[in-house]
């Protein structure tokens, strides 16, 4: 019995763990629309210890933002931004590259400026090599940047089907287990009831529906989000 208690512990483990990490990741993780850095660097300074890569934004851009620099101290990497002098307000997007133009992550920045004409300093991960700024709010006027691709439906329905495998095979597993934990001497009787196995068939079918339903609801609320 303490093996099959064992056995429905542990699957229904793996079970959470493949739904809520495993295809999750390899599904539904972030892809980035942009790819190449658009930004030109104008020129490099040596100021101390400090080396600053100075860069013009995209000419959309330019007109909030006039330039940006990467800073690099032996304590680490930092941007800020020379922004037009009369803003009050500044949510940017700042994309930060690593070795062979890999995107690390996309930061979401949001400045109530304190200092005229500068953003704050904004800490960077230390493998950063480059960045690129993409304003999405001035003083509430916002800016499409499309920085992330939304999710296609393939994607959806592979998750659906590998979604739909897990569950029928914990629900059979939950079956067997339980039967052999509680069943006794009618066991035998309940592993090989074929109305047992339909009922079994159905509520994994059930669950798998509105697992379904649930991802794909999720999934139209965030491809909304990245549309706007």
């Amino acid at each position: 019995m303490v093996l099959w208690i064992l056995l429905l512990a542990v699957s229904i483990s793996l079970f959470v763990f493949v739904e809520v990490f495993v295809l999750p990741k390899m599904l539904f993780q972030h892809n980035y629309a942009v790819r190449k850095i658009k930004d030109r660097g104008i020129k490099t300074e040596q100021r101390g210890d400090e080396e600053i890569i100075v860069y013009e934004p995209d000419l959309l851009m330019r007109k909030h933002v006039h330039r940006y620099m990467l800073i690099k101290r032996q304590k680490g990497k930092f941007l800020m931004c020379k922004i037009d002098e009369g803003l009050a307000y500044l949510e940017y997007e700042v994309v930060v590259y690593g070795k062979n133009n890999r995107i690390l992550t996309i930061l979401n920045v949001k400045d109530r400026i304190k200092r005229v004409g500068f953003t704050e300093e904004l800490e960077l991960p230390q493998e950063t090599a480059f960045v690129s700024v993409l304003v999405s709010e001035v003083d509430r006027k916002r800016f499409v940047n499309n920085l992330f691709a939304p999710i296609k439906s393939g994607k959806v329905v592979l998750y659906s089907v590998l979604s739909f495998f897990a569950i029928i095979t914990l629900a059979f597993v939950v079956r067997i287990s339980i039967a052999f934990i509680l069943g006794g001497i009618f066991r035998e009787s309940v592993l090989l009831s074929s109305e047992g196995n339909i009922i079994t068939a159905l509520v994994a079918l059930g669950l798998g529906i509105l697992n379904l339903i649930v991802a794909s609801l999720c999934i139209k609320k965030r491809n909304k989000e990245i549309k706007r």
